[in-house]
């Protein structure tokens, strides 16, 4: 008896499974926008994503309102209409129009000292800041106690801001306040607010509602059921060992119903794209809403604060920040100028092009800091409208760079490599130049023999300044060897602190491009902050597209 109930509840399992495993895109696309459709569903067939959502407001209208895949690993219930998702530091395009929304009724002023809303503020030297000095990451204040249960503490939290002596003398530089900025803007917010709303209750009450959106600070518990939580797989950090924090503590209740408005933001792409569609002007479904800010302090809100080709502090990369959102115009040129908006982890991405009258936004729930592969793969066409929307006619030209706006995405190895000695050469295979990628002949020629992993030397020039964040191509030769090191490098190799090697490399075929990813061995951490890299086997010899690693003393290690 225990053996047929064993066997009916194997057969019932079978079938609910057999019924679920059919992948399921659903939502709206308007005419001449369909190819978005077809590269979202390309992101799921080929593996880049789980489940997500992606949004475009047009001249403020709603073309794009995808979403798809599934609501967890288990894969028993599908990513829904009203699915909802952490986005990490896109909270931080709320935050700013938060703000702006306070500049724009006269309770905030961005070039006003903080000390003036917030006296306490002012001990250790920060008295000179000022508001736009918080709004830009130049308030010196970027490091938080490292503690996420501190995070669910907002007096906590703005008493540590409080005492803090900053890093630098406030307004001299800047430094990407990842967690630090959520508070520091908010309380601004919280103590000008007549009603001394928290920030949280502010947002619902004065730009979610009016807008008829869902972006949450503190998620109300009664609608917790409906977040889909990050698809956390444990890193391995070269050893036996696996690192899972602090990736688990963003899956807790906890995390989610704390306010904490630079890091979880719980929303959909539709309610972002909205958002980002109500900055440049009104929004028009069935109903008229009117533009969140006027033009005078959208243009306050949206003009760089950072000096050209200034440093990050933090990161040593150039970047380009508002009062509050980055300007995307390097990484995003094909759409002209302009761009603003905030990148998140998991896939998360809000902006917004006013010269197109286009704003932009997807979510995801894998739980890489710099892959939003829903963006990267289906903006691969929205890049190249130059009017929208447009004849959607891919040219050979267009394709040939296509890899220039599509870095690469995250690909889980099936199996350990094989490991390639630092002799080996690759077969060399006659082809015609016409037969290979752009890239084979386009490429740039690395021959720095300081990258090599036999150099102890940390004397270098690292790749944050080297490399930008968009991909390059380039080939090792000569004395830099002729690939990427292929096991975990020991920290303070090739020229860095932070030496860089290949996670699970193999060699594609002849004229083929693979997915890899770069560890950087860093502190006793061999796989820290990893790179979506792609590579290209060009009949002899391999050329990479490699990125700035986010770590301010690394570099890529050749043999």
């Amino acid at each position: 008896m225990n053996y047929l109930i064993y066997t009916y509840f194997l057969l019932i399992v079978k079938v609910i499974l057999s019924c679920q495993t059919k992948l399921k895109i659903s939502g709206t696309v308007d005419n001449g926008w369909e190819f978005v459709r077809e590269r979202f569903q390309e992101n799921f067939e080929q593996q880049r994503e789980l489940g997500a959502s992606i949004a475009v407001y047009y001249q403020g209208k709603l073309v794009v309102d995808l979403y798809g895949g599934w609501f967890n690993r288990s894969r028993l219930k599908s990513y829904e209409n009203d699915t909802l998702q952490l986005v990490f530091s896109a909270s931080k395009g709320l935050v700013a129009a938060t703000v702006a929304l306070c500049v724009q009724r006269g309770l905030l002023n961005y070039s006003e000292l903080v000390i003036k809303y917030w006296p306490e503020y002012g001990q250790n030297d920060k008295g000179n800041t000022t508001v736009a000095d918080i709004m830009s990451h130049r308030a010196g204040l970027p490091l938080d106690s490292g503690m996420v249960e501190d995070y669910y503490n907002w007096t906590g939290m703005v008493h540590y801001l409080e005492q803090g002596q900053p890093l630098w003398t406030p307004g001299s530089k800047h430094g990407y306040h990842a967690v630090t900025y959520g508070w520091l803007a908010g309380e601004l917010v919280r103590r000008v607010d007549p009603k001394k709303r928290s920030l949280g209750q502010f947002i619902r009450e004065e730009i979610a509602q009016p807008l008829d959106i869902e972006f949450y600070i503190g998620l109300p518990s009664v609608e917790d059921y409906r977040v889909s939580l990050l698809d956390i797989k444990p890193i391995d950090d070269g050893s036996n060992n696996t690192l899972v924090e602090p990736y688990s503590k963003f899956n807790e209740k906890a995390f989610r119903q704390a306010e904490i408005p630079a890091a979880n933001g719980v929303t959909n792409a539709r309610s972002i794209a909205r958002l980002y569609a109500s900055l440049i002007g009104d929004v028009d479904d069935k109903k008229r809403y009117k533009r969140l800010l006027n033009d005078d302090i959208f243009r306050q809100a949206t003009t760089s604060n950072t000096p050209e080709n200034e440093l990050d502090y933090l990161l040593n990369i150039t970047t380009n920040l508002s009062m509050g959102f980055f300007i995307m115009n390097e990484m995003f040129s094909l759409f002209g100028h302009e761009v603003f908006g905030h990148l998140g982890a998991g896939g998360s991405i809000g902006l917004a092009v006013p010269s197109k009258n286009l704003s932009f936004a997807s979510d995801g729930m894998f739980e890489n800091i710099d892959d939003p592969s829903t963006f990267w793969h289906c903006s691969n066409g929205l890049n190249y409208l130059k009017s929208c929307p447009a004849p959607l006619v891919w040219s050979q030209q267009l394709q040939q760079c296509s890899w220039r706006v599509d870095p690469p995405v995250v690909v889980t190895a099936a199996s350990s490599p094989i490991p390639i000695t630092a002799t080996e050469t690759l077969p060399i295979t006659i082809t015609t130049e016409s037969d290979l990628p752009y890239q084979c002949s386009n490429y740039k020629s690395i021959t720095d023999g300081t990258r090599r992993t036999t150099n102890k030397h940390v004397d270098a020039e690292t790749d944050n300044t080297f490399f930008k964040s968009s991909p390059t191509w380039v080939r090792f030769e000569g004395d830099a060897g002729t690939r990427l090191a292929n096991y975990s490098v020991p920290h303070g190799r090739c020229g860095s602190e932070g030496s860089g090697w290949v996670k699970y490399p193999t060699d594609p075929e002849v004229g083929e491009t693979e997915i890899q990813t770069a560890c950087f061995n860093w502190n006793g951490m061999s796989c820290i902050w990893p790179k979506k890299i792609s590579v290209t086997n060009c009949g002899g010899f391999l050329v990479y597209a490699l990125v700035a690693p986010s770590l301010s003393d690394a570099r890529y290690c050749t043999i």
